[in-house]
């Protein structure tokens, strides 16, 4: 009988599943040290930038990418896979390194935190989004970017000239 692979990131998530952080210690830890994170600037066929409105804070209302926090012991593209799975209900392949953006003095509602996030282009390469509960809608968007678009977002699409001013 032909056994199954078993990959590191299955094992890896079980575990990271029972031994979860409770929420105060990772409240504790990140108003106390920087967060890094992996953001997914994502593209369709025409050039347009994925973004997804946020349901939750930080930024409750505003349009961003989706992302999120790197774990310990997991590579980036592990990370930007899981984002995509759990943020969007989809799977990606991971392209080029676009930059860096820093959220400094974050309000989170209980405390404030800092994240360093590293930004990479991405297709979606599996089925169509669906969002889970940290967002209320996504749409991509090519030239225009909503007013309600994090001020961060917008000047990082502007920069590197996925969009253009209006």
């Amino acid at each position: 009988m032909k056994k199954r692979q078993v990959y590191k990131t299955e094992v890896y998530w079980v575990i990271m599943r029972i031994k979860k952080i409770p929420d105060k210690i990772w409240e504790m830890i990140y108003s106390q040290v920087p967060r890094f994170c992996i953001d997914l600037l994502i593209l369709n066929e025409d050039g347009g930038v994925l973004l997804t409105k946020r349901a939750i804070n930080p930024s409750k209302g505003a349009w961003h990418f989706p992302g999120g926090t790197l774990y310990f012991g997991e590579g980036i593209l592990e990370c930007a896979s899981r984002i995509a799975k759990e943020e969007l209900g989809t799977t990606i392949r991971l392209g080029k390194f676009v930059g860096v953006e820093e959220y400094i003095n974050e309000d989170v509602g209980d405390y404030r935190r800092h994240s360093i996030s590293v930004i990479f282009e991405a297709k979606i390469i599996g089925n169509s989004p669906a969002l889970n509960e940290e967002a209320s809608e996504f749409r991509f968007f090519k030239n225009a970017l909503p007013k309600e678009t994090q001020p961060t977002v917008r000047n990082f699409l502007l920069k590197h000239g996925y969009v253009r001013a209006t």
